[in-house]
Order: C-alpha cells, then structure tokens, then sequence
C-alpha cells in the first residue's frame, strides 16, 4: 500500500468529491452532525459532489433526514469486518473517477479508508481524532501499531486540541501530517440569553430566582473532574454563598454516589436527560470545566455563545479558548483558584459582564462558526488534491 501526495494528481476543472465517514449514531444530533451537514452543503454550493457515510446503527435517526432535505447523499456502511469494509468503499470509491477526499471522524472507518484508496490516484485520506486517546497500555500498543504504520499513508491526521495532536505524535504518528484543528459551533444555534431567558429556565428547573448556580458537565466523571467541581461548590460554600446551587449534568450514578448524605446533597442537583440544552446555560450564571484531559470542549464554546461565562482547567483546549475570550478563565486545577475564578465573574458589574459576553462570542463566530470552519477544510482538501500538503491548518 502507497500514499502520500504522490498520488494524487491536479484536479483541474474536475468537481471535486467529499465523503465524509462517520461513526456516529447517537439520537441526538449535538454539534457533530451540524458540522458534518455545513461542510457537505458548502462543498455542493461550490460545484463538488459530497455524501455521508454512516454506521448502519445510525439508520432511522431523525436528522438523516436533515441531511438528505439538504441534498446530500447519505448512505450506510455494512456490518462486517474491516477487510470487508475496505472493500466496500473501494466500490463506493470507483463510482466516479472525480479526484475524492475521505474524511473519517472517530475510528471505524480509519484503516479500511486507508486501505481503499491504495493504488488509487487523485484520492486523499483525511483522519480526525476527535477525542482524547486512552490511556491503557493496550489501547496504547493498538494506537502505536495505526499511527506507525497506516497513519504514515494518509495524508493529514487532524486534531481538536494539541495535546491530542502531541499524544497522536508520541505514539508514532507521522509528525508532518499531524495537525491542530479545532472544533466548529453552530453558533446560531446558541444566542445570547438574557434576564427573561434567565428566567424562564430557573421556572422550568425548578431553581430559585435569586440562587446562585454553576452547571458542571460530567460525562466521564474521573476525566471531566466531578469530584473537582463538587470541592469548589463546598469551597464557595463555605466562603458564604448559602444561596449557591451546583447542576450536574451526566455522571449521574457516579454523582449521586458521591453526594448521598454528604454536606452537598441538597445544594448539587443532577440533571436529568433535557430536550433543550440551552436551557442549562440560561440558567447558569457560571460553567465549570473542571476536567483533567480532553480535546476542544462543545460545551465551553456553547456556553460563551450564549452569554455564560466559563471557569476552566488548564488544559491545551481550555488554553486555546481562554487566551482569546475575556468570558473564560483558566486556572490550575485546584478547587480553591476555580472557586476564586469563580467568585470574580460573580462580582462583575452588569455592564462589563455584557461587554465580555457579546466579545466573546463575536470571537467565537468569527473563528469557529461553522462556515468559517467548513470553509477552511474545503480549501485545504483541495490543496492536497492539487499536490500541496497544507502546512497550517488550524
């Protein structure tokens, strides 16, 4: 199996052919989705073909069919192995001789795309590590073997956050064709909420009026830092904020484990599945991304476009974020600086927190709006379909 820029011709005039191969088949659409139909359209409306290819768990969802009103082709890969599955899009492959880019998301589709494409000229093999990668020593080995061998065959590897870029380099990845690229919101989706927004939700919550509340995601307790959340609201708590309320949302079991006939257990509430996310930053005066390891979290990026203002952990991705937004703080993960981070933004007079808001989030669409995004990704497939290794990405 060859790869590389060799072999992929000029274009020319041909219209170029996206696929994106996507493992991804949750019930709601979250951020992924979005992005995954903003690029496919942007690259319709530039005279490209573009599909999506799904696991076959993802057939029935309700935004498929989003999707396809939207005039991109979406159609579901077989159960089988990876040998086979190599096999299947090589066929989907050789539907067209138009030079073709294969954007795998997550890891299914990773080495059959690879190995489809082999032997295939005017094809490009694009990798995204969206997540960060395990740590045990037997998903370590796992990685080693990919990223040393396949991964030294397509050609750009990309990722949200640099330390995911650095741990891809560290377990063998080929250094020139690792790259930062961030995460893209639909920042329409997450307007600025005010004080009737505000409102509303506490009512809809349950939550008084007057309390102070800071939301916690908590989807993988350990990495996601819920037992660090929870020690800066006994913090505050203990500073003299008795009107304070936490909101967990994930970790459930974990969470209530914890907090069962603790100090906590009617000052953290946890969340149940909600149908309208927005309604937890509305709520919220102050998000705390309390977590150890991670790419670009959605969560921040969604919680500074709607007005609410983040305390995070310094991490590549919160650094990223903080260093650009005056909404984000980023501190040491230890309770006593988050909760004093905390206590700053609870302090600002309500003109300054307007002005950091609407800054914010204006740095947000300009930067990592989905059309910003797509379109940079655009241009930079049809760089390396014209023979050109892009050497910045992000």
């Amino acid at each position: 199996m060859s790869g590389g820029p060799q072999l992929h011709g000029n274009p020319g005039s041909a219209p170029l052919r996206v696929i994106q191969l996507c493992e991804f088949d949750r019930l709601q659409a979250g951020a992924f989705v979005p992005m995954v139909h903003d690029l496919c359209r942007r690259a319709i409306s530039r005279g490209w073909t573009a599909e999506a290819i799904f696991t076959e768990s993802a057939r029935g969802r309700e935004w498929i069919a989003e999707l396809e009103r939207s005039g991109v082709r979406v159609r579901f890969a077989p159960r089988t192995s990876r040998i086979g599955l190599a096999r299947w899009l090589r066929r989907v492959l050789d539907e067209s001789e138009a030079p073709t880019v294969m954007h795998s998301h997550f890891t299914t589709f990773d080495v059959p795309a690879a190995f489809a494409r082999a032997r295939r000229a005017n094809t490009a093999v694009v990798w995204h590590v969206h997540s960060t990668l395990m740590t045990e020593p037997v998903s370590v080995a796992r990685n080693v073997v990919k990223f040393a061998t396949v991964g030294r065959v397509v050609d750009a590897i990309l990722c949200p956050a640099q330390n995911i870029a650095d741990d891809v380099i560290r377990r063998l990845g080929p250094v020139e064709r690792v790259h930062f690229f961030p995460s893209a919101l639909d920042v329409d989706t997450y307007p600025l909420q005010g004080p009737e927004e505000r409102r509303r939700a506490r009512r809809e919550l349950g939550l008084p009026a007057d309390a102070v509340v800071l939301l916690h995601f908590g989807w993988h307790w350990y990495l996601k830092g819920g037992d660090v959340f929870l020690k800066v609201v006994e913090r505050l708590r203990a500073q003299g904020l008795d009107n304070l309320v936490g909101l967990e949302r994930g970790g459930a079991s974990v969470a209530e484990r914890e907090l069962q006939g603790g100090a906590l257990d009617d000052v953290v509430r946890v969340v149940p599945p909600i149908d309208d996310i927005r309604t937890l930053f509305a709520a919220a005066d102050v998000l705390v991304s309390s977590s150890r390891s991670e790419g670009m979290a959605y969560s921040v990026l969604e919680s500074l476009c709607s007005g609410t203002p983040v305390v995070a952990t310094q991490i590549p991705g919160h650094i990223y974020i903080g260093a650009r937004t005056p909404a984000c703080t980023v501190v040491r993960r230890e309770p006593e600086l988050l909760a004093g981070a905390v206590r700053a933004f609870l302090d600002r007079d309500p003109e300054r927190a307007e002005a950091e808001a609407v800054e914010s989030r204006q740095w947000v669409a300009a930067n990592l709006g989905l059309g910003v995004v797509s379109n940079r990704l655009l241009d930079n497939y049809s760089s390396l379909l014209s023979g050109h290794m892009p050497t910045r990405w992000a």
